[in-house]
């Protein structure tokens, strides 16, 4: 796409994407090399009270981040996940309100994972780890214990066992960056059926659906869950999927 008449060639991600400065994360080498790391500053240790998920089907659309902004701050939600970003290659950038890391494909604007922060929890951002364009992984400064918090955006119905494998690795993968004593959450959006049937801490009493293979598979990998977690379906930002947000 011409940049005025000058001849200049911009990619629409450049066009869409706020023009704060980037800072690449490298992939596949030691978790120092992995991050970019962002110290904690004065805010050390505070409290994150809203965590939520959101398949947002797109962010590579024009005004769709503010659209995401402007929910952020009618739900108050300190710290959202979000699947399908679509947005290419990986890093980490800052608006007014906002810090966000992201993880997607080299050159394909397709799936992709990213986590926004509110300008207050980003002051406690140590790091944040891109696996692949389905998993990322940040870390944040705590008391008495450091969070890790992964994002995870699952291979739909149509994909392969080999693709649903992968994730199961590279939520692994992202594990072992962490240490015995941080506190790990894996949110996202797994492409999972439950069913209806109450299990042990891992699904709850509001619950749709057949349970299938896959939910099967994922209901036996999660040992604890949530304590509340709730969804908005007034929500828009023009996807077809509504946040879920956990206290």
């Amino acid at each position: 796409m011409a940049n005025g008449g000058s001849g200049k060639e911009l990619s629409k991600a450049e066009e869409l994407r706020p023009r704060e400065s980037t800072v690449a994360c490298k992939r596949k080498n030691s978790w120092e090399e992995k991050c970019a790391v962002e110290r904690a500053g004065q805010q050390n240790g505070r409290k994150v009270s809203r965590l939520t998920t959101w398949n947002l089907r797109t962010l590579y659309r024009k005004g769709k981040f503010e659209n995401v902004n402007m929910e952020m701050k009618r739900l108050n939600i300190d710290i959202m996940g979000l699947s399908e970003v679509r947005w290419t290659q990986s890093g980490i950038f800052r608006s007014d309100d906002l810090t966000m890391m992201y993880s997607g494909k080299s050159d394909v604007h397709e799936a992709g994972v990213g986590i926004l922060l509110q300008k207050e929890v980003a002051k406690s951002l140590m790091g944040f780890y891109a696996v692949s364009e389905r998993v990322i992984m940040i870390k944040l400064k705590g008391k008495p214990f450091n969070y890790a918090i992964i994002q995870v955006y699952a291979p739909t119905s149509s994909s392969t066992e080999e693709e649903i494998d992968r994730i199961y690795s590279e939520v692994e993968e992202a594990k072992q960056q962490c240490g015995s004593q941080e506190v790990v959450i894996v949110v996202g959006d797994l492409n999972a059926k439950v069913g209806q049937d109450r299990y042990q801490s891992v699904v709850g009493n509001c619950r749709l659906g057949v349970k299938n293979e896959r939910g099967e598979r994922w209901m036996e990998w999660f040992r604890n869950a949530a304590v509340k977690v709730k969804s908005y379906p007034g929500a828009d930002c023009d996807s077809d999927h509504v946040p879920v947000v956990g206290d």
